[in-house]
């Protein structure tokens, strides 16, 4: 696949790096569909994700990669129209012999997120740590909101966090500084990332966290402002444990709850330092739940 055929925003050395080795991928296609019969437990850590995918008759899982999420809710609401995408065909191949090893009725198809323009629209839209791998992660949310979800639609995405990530990022920085080898850094990661039994799989991880060409990384309040903009509200985040958060069209959010969520973004930075100590996988990862208003 060409390059060129993708838009100024779709980074063409993030597509070679996942044509590589995509994220998230297991040594086989068998080991991969076992993950995925986990489907409940896969989506507990996304909060009010579940109920959203419970009312939602059309789903769109953008930047799927290999499948993951996609095909965990398939298997778990069979259902449900569920469709993923993603740029890199190595991925999408992976994705479909998992739903087809599976008997799912998930589909996948490769398509830029930002020239994507399907002529039914979804109710649900997610993107899971996709967004901030391209050049322009909000002119993302903007193509979502404007091609890809129907008037009611909902957004469920996930990103790095400008505070939360500061201290993953200094720790390798600095192994790199100090010439350890990358096999050495490798090391260092699965001291980190100790769950991750499949060699494949863990090799995945690694490369995604450490090694990526491109990714930025975000505050809440940055995000609140660009949605707000759209005329998009933000109803749940897991930086505040997915406690609801309110908005009148009168006055807007509440003050307090809002100042309460930016202290506790500010937190998470030292909640990665102490993660490194403890030899704990830390991302510095945040998603959140957006609405119209």
């Amino acid at each position: 696949m060409k390059t060129n055929k993708f838009s100024k925003f779709a980074n063409p050395d993030v597509l070679k790096f996942y044509e590589e080795l995509p994220f998230n991928y297991y040594s086989s296609v068998e080991k991969q569909a076992e993950k995925i019969k986990n489907g409940e437990k896969n989506l507990n850590i996304y909060g009010p994700l579940k109920e959203e995918l419970k009312k939602s008759s059309k789903i769109i899982d953008i930047g799927c990669g290999a499948g993951y999420l996609t095909n965990s809710i398939s298997f778990i609401y069979p259902e449900k129209s569920v469709l993923g995408i993603d740029f890199n065909e190595v991925a999408i191949n992976r994705a479909n012999k998992v739903s087809q090893f599976l008997k799912l009725n998930s589909l996948f198809e490769t398509h830029d997120i930002f020239k994507f323009t399907p002529s039914v629209k979804y109710d649900l839209a997610i993107s899971i740590g996709v967004l901030m791998h391209t050049y322009d992660c909000f002119e993302g949310l903007r193509c979502i909101i404007k091609n890809i979800i129907n008037k009611e639609g909902k957004l469920y995405i996930g990103l790095y966090n400008t505070y939360g990530r500061k201290p993953f990022l200094n720790y390798f920085k600095k192994l790199k500084e100090e010439k350890l080898s990358e096999n050495e850094i490798f090391v260092k990661y699965t001291e980190l990332h100790k769950n991750l039994k499949d060699t494949t799989h863990l090799k995945s991880w690694y490369r995604d966290q450490v090694l990526h060409p491109y990714e930025t990384q975000f505050s809440i309040k940055e995000v609140i402002n660009i949605l707000d903009k759209e005329n998009f509200k933000i109803t749940y985040t897991s930086i505040n444990k997915f406690d609801k958060i309110f908005y009148s069209n009168e006055t807007g959010y509440k003050k307090d709850q809002l100042e309460h969520i930016y202290n506790l973004e500010k937190d998470m930075e030292k909640i990665g330092k102490e993660a490194l100590v403890n030899k704990r996988y830390y991302p510095g990862f945040f998603t959140f739940l957006a609405e119209t208003k």
